[in-house]
């Protein structure tokens, strides 16, 4: 004859709290896991997105006399190096000429600039969190089309 069995009595009843030893391990599992996480950040590389360098290429031109390689009205490619994909503005003696994206990876971030005036132009790149600088002299420019005649 089948006696009816006994209903398995537990200690633990599902939504009654853990036992000390779980939440011991509970709490161990915990704290590692935040020590861990803590020494990854600290410990990970600096994602250094800076701006490097700053140069402005010279262009065709002739007859700088004593003006420098650089004359009003011509346009001159001004290029930063810098890292990370960030976006670069560009000034030019405090007045924003441009902006352009850094590639992923180190690289160059180049625009065209015209310079308006003849004198001492301050030229910087800046991404936000760092900038060049590059100082270049000015003068009265005669834009040939493929050249450009500087004069002082």
């Amino acid at each position: 004859m089948n006696t009816p069995r006994k209903p398995r009595t537990s200690t633990r009843i599902h939504g009654a709290p853990p036992t000390r030893r779980v939440r011991r391990g509970l709490q161990a599992g915990v704290t590692a896991l935040g020590v861990t996480a803590t020494a990854l950040v600290l410990t990970a590389p600096n994602a250094s997105a800076h701006v490097q360098s700053l140069s402005v290429a010279p262009g065709m031109g002739f007859g700088s006399l004593g003006a420098g390689p650089y004359g009003t009205g011509c346009a001159y490619d001004v290029t930063a190096q810098a890292e990370h994909g960030n976006e670069v503005d560009f000034f030019d003696n405090g007045v924003y000429i441009g902006s352009a994206w850094a590639p992923g990876s180190l690289g160059p971030v180049t625009i065209s600039w015209t310079p308006a005036s003849a004198g001492t132009h301050v030229l910087v790149a800046d991404d936000g969190f760092q900038s060049a600088t590059q100082t270049v002299e000015v003068g009265n420019g005669v834009n040939l089309g493929s050249v450009c005649l500087v004069l002082p």
